[in-house]
């Protein structure tokens, strides 16, 4: 069995305007961390096809452009999806 890919919860959440959100890359490749809305929308891509070698990293999420609601963040590996819930308090 393969490692996996690893998003945790953002911190603070609910959060406006700016959160963090801790992810783990358990072998070197090409990443991209999407928002999406709840009903699937592309929002904003935070990291589109960007190389990164194994290793934790920590992303900085900024919704000052956001309405209030859930939102999902997708972190993208060319073999999985791992998605968290979000929310955006305005």
């Amino acid at each position: 069995l393969s490692p996996n890919l690893e998003l945790s919860q953002n911190y603070p959440n609910p959060f406006n305007p700016v959160s963090k959100i801790d992810y783990s890359i358990p072998k070197s490749g090409i990443i991209s961390l999407h928002l999406v809305d709840i009903n699937g929308r592309l929002i904003e891509k935070l990291i589109s096809n960007k190389y990164h070698f194994q290793n934790k990293y920590t992303h900085e999420i900024n919704a000052r452009n956001l309405n209030s609601g859930i939102y999902i963040v997708q972190l993208i590996s060319e073999d999985e999806v791992v998605s968290r819930k979000i929310a955006v308090i305005k």
